[in-house]
């Protein structure tokens, strides 16, 4: 099976800053068709669960009482690259808005829950390229529609194969994250 890069956090480990988790089933699911690669940059890089939130700032990334933890951000993200070198991953699927995997959208760094354009440390490291989006939530669910169809005449679920057919994918890390109970996409090279 071919491996992905996944946010630990939604597998429902207990990573979170608050101790918590974001388990979500149908990134779950991708378990019939991929070898998942759980990873937490957060704690990769040194950083205590539970731990003070943090948010990304033009300073790099602060806690809420103002301690910079840019550091441990770095090294988590060059750890999380390091981990999907070493597994082969080209694909990974990470929680939206994180200090770390967030693509495209973070919080703003006012800890009011305002929201800005940006990406995570982790994201922002493997060169975002936004303009492959649409095209990844197409894929999203297609790749979906199709599992519900299956599931209901019983035929296997897509295995890589399905994933590298898709036209003008070269070998993409891409983010997905919560909006609505769907998936938000953005595509990276490794």
């Amino acid at each position: 099976m071919e491996p992905i890069l996944i946010s630990a956090c939604l597998l429902g480990a207990a990573c979170r800053y608050d101790g918590g988790s974001k388990p979500v089933l149908s990134v779950e699911a991708l378990m019939g068709s991929y070898q998942l690669v759980p990873i937490c940059p957060e704690q990769l890089g040194g950083l205590p669960t539970p731990r003070e939130p943090a948010e990304r700032t033009e300073g790099g990334v602060v806690t809420k009482t103002g301690a910079d933890v840019s550091a441990q951000f770095q090294r988590g993200a060059e750890q999380a690259l390091h981990l999907a070198r070493i597994f082969g991953c080209k694909k990974a699927v990470l929680k939206e808005r994180s200090p770390s995997c967030g693509a495209g959208e973070i919080y703003d760094g006012s800890f009011t829950g305002a929201r800005v354009p940006g990406d995570g440390v982790t994201a922002q490291q493997t060169a975002l390229r936004s303009s492959a989006r649409a095209k990844l939530r197409r894929f999203w669910s297609s790749w979906t529609r199709r599992r519900r169809k299956r599931r209901l005449s019983s035929e296997p679920s897509p295995g890589p194969e399905y994933v590298r057919s898709v036209p003008g994918w070269s070998a993409p890390l891409f983010c997905a994250g919560l909006q609505n109970r769907s998936f938000h996409f953005s595509r990276h090279a490794v």
